[in-house]
């Protein structure tokens, strides 16, 4: 007796176009061999679970046990570690909404299997017919079947989409977020953007009922608030996000009140004070330095970094560093000596650097483009990193952390350079 799916569809088709439809017995015993060969051919379903699982645990890994939330979405450690359990409950209930869904879609497959046969045999005369033409008939019988692969890739793709985006809600909600600006796709090949996502790009949307708004510093700009438009990841296969901001300063400037234009000035200034006496005290130059560098920080790479403080330490010939672990800039006192332009160049060098760790987006596109070159590196670097050499990972990051700077000021480097920060702006 036949026992894969295909040797018993092939059977059924010869045996009802020989025969015909005669009686609803005959059809009924090869729609149930039908179904049980169906259902013997699929991947079995707790292994597709536990794949799925499998997927969705790795997205949750990378977010929030290797912080990836940390990078993305700049919410600091401690938030991070209040925020985990709900996180993990968010796992354990997406895998039981992608384990429903594996479900219901095998059951539509089988089903719409035995709807086809079903269809296509009692529409035979009695007696049978030549004319059939089995090939195409058994194409037509077994589509659902056949595609279900493709589906299965598909919702997986799909749940780890809105797993990530409900993940990234919750760290939002629960860390302190006032706004989200909406990230599309739509300039990705291939990709099958929604009209309205499209234009949503770059919104920035109110989170209604945020600390920013009961304190009446803030009001909604053009695009209105997040709860007035679908979430990211909430349409089947949208792959668009919100970069979150939890600060006054990341706001345009007409979604901010009078009341939250005053606040501002006295963060700067609580800001600016905090850095002229922190790690013992940035003396009046480089204050002034550092000033200047934030006013010609044209992504805001330095916004929020948690020290820029005088160190002595290093027996390099570098007057300035970043440190990722620490998120501080740290600078010799031989940095007080040199001219204000110089060291307004390098503290926008180093915001280069830290750009690398806030802007992932871009530090990714960088690389995954190739741009830092050895003739780049070579035209834009001093004398201490000449000397000092750079290969492979390093080279990339001196190349795009000099060039950050060099956009940001206006000075000569490679067109192709200048041109990828320009489409950053």
């Amino acid at each position: 007796m036949p026992e894969t799916f295909q040797e018993v569809l092939a059977a059924a088709v010869n045996d009802l176009s020989a025969s015909g439809y005669d009686s609803p017995e005959r059809v009924q015993r090869w729609v149930e061999r039908i179904e049980r060969a169906a259902a013997e051919s699929l991947v079995p379903e707790d292994v597709m679970v536990r794949r799925m699982r499998q997927g969705l645990q790795a997205v949750y890994d990378r977010y929030v046990e290797r912080g990836g939330a940390i990078r993305e979405q700049g919410v600091d450690r401690f938030t991070l570690a209040q925020v985990k359990p709900r996180l993990r409950l968010e796992l354990d209930r997406r895998i039981l909404a992608a384990a429903d869904l594996i479900k219901l879609n095998r059951r539509e497959a089988v089903s719409d299997t035995l709807r086809r046969f079903r269809g296509w045999a009692t529409s035979i005369p009695p007696g049978g017919s030549r004319a059939v033409d089995k090939r195409e008939e058994k194409r037509d019988i077994r589509k659902g079947l056949a595609q279900l692969p493709f589906r299965e890739r598909r919702v997986a793709i799909d749940q780890g989409h809105k797993f990530l985006s409900n993940l990234s809600e919750i760290i939002a909600t629960d860390g302190g977020a006032i706004a989200g600006t909406w990230r599309s796709r739509w300039r990705q090949p291939g990709y099958n953007f929604r009209e309205d996502h499209k234009e949503r790009d770059g919104g920035v949307f109110l989170v209604r009922g945020s600390w920013a708004q009961r304190e009446g510093l803030v009001r909604p700009g053009p695009a209105g608030y997040t709860d007035q438009v679908t979430k990211p990841g909430e349409d089947v296969f949208c792959r668009c996000k919100y970069q979150w901001m939890f600060n006054l300063r990341d706001l345009p400037a007409d979604m901010l009140t009078a009341k939250g234009r005053g606040a501002l000035r006295e963060v700067r200034l609580a800001i600016a004070d905090s850095d002229s006496r922190d790690g013992g005290g940035l003396d009046e130059g480089n204050a002034r330095a550092l000033g200047a560098a934030r006013e010609n920080d044209r992504l805001d790479y330095l916004d929020g970094v948690a020290s820029v403080r005088e160190v002595a330490q290093g027996d390099d010939d570098f007057h300035s560093w970043y440190d990722p672990d620490e998120d501080e800039i740290g600078i010799k006192p031989a940095f007080a000596d040199r001219p204000h332009d110089e060291r307004m160049h390098m503290l926008l060098h180093e915001a280069g650097h830290r750009g690398q760790e806030v802007d992932p987006a871009a530090w990714e596109a960088f690389e995954r483009l190739g741009l830092a070159t050895r003739e780049a590196f070579e035209e834009m670097a001093n004398v201490a990193h000449r000397r000092e050499g750079a290969r492979g990972r390093d080279r990339e990051e001196e190349v795009f952390a000099e060039s950050y700077a060099r956009f940001c000021l206006g000075l000569d480097m490679p067109a192709e350079l200048r041109d990828f920060w320009r489409g950053r702006v």
